[in-house]
């Protein structure tokens, strides 16, 4: 009966039927992928395999998009892709581009992308963050079709660079405000 209520949407947050919606809407969508995501980041970058986004995290990501309706998704630093995916899974996302700088990381991702049922909506760029927004956001560029604003934007790389990113997206108008 709770579940059923929780699905329907009712129930205060702190109530049995709201927690229940609020883990139903936090679900992961494909918890093996991501286990083999988080396997392949400790194989592959044992020393850096804490980078991977966990349950916890991808659950926050995919409810974040949920809740707004997020249509279009930027992620600045795949990483092995598993963010990516929790991103994907959200019921109204359409596309998620997705852009790092290290090639043998984007080969991980790839690799996992491939086995998602989100992978058609995964656009995977390679490269220097401020080099590909500023491709996104060239409107007589390859990428001209890419002007629509993205309702979502993850930045999860660079740290210094933040300030940047987000001074870019805002200019070049890829950036829905509001």
């Amino acid at each position: 009966e709770q579940k059923a209520e929780a699905e329907r949407g009712g129930g205060h947050a702190s109530s049995p039927a709201g927690v229940g919606f609020a883990e139903a809407m936090s679900d992961l969508e494909e918890p093996e992928l991501m286990a083999f995501a988080e396997q392949r980041a400790l194989a592959r970058f044992p020393t850096a395999s804490h980078m991977c986004s966990g349950r916890e995290q991808g659950a926050l990501l995919r409810l974040l998009c949920t809740l707004s309706g997020a249509r279009r998704v930027l992620e600045v630093g795949t990483f092995t892709g598993s963010a990516t995916i929790c991103l994907a899974s959200a019921p109204s996302v359409e596309r998620v581009v997705t852009i790092d700088w290290d090639p043998r990381s984007a080969e991980e991702a790839a690799s996992v992308f491939a086995q998602s049922r989100f992978r058609d909506r995964i656009e995977q760029r390679v490269g220097d963050s401020l080099s590909e927004i500023a491709k996104l956001g060239n409107p007589s560029g390859p990428s001209g079709a890419e002007l629509e604003p993205f309702d979502v934007v993850f930045l999860d790389a660079d740290k210094r660079g933040y300030g940047a990113q987000r001074d870019l997206l805002v200019s070049s108008g890829l950036l829905r405000v509001g």
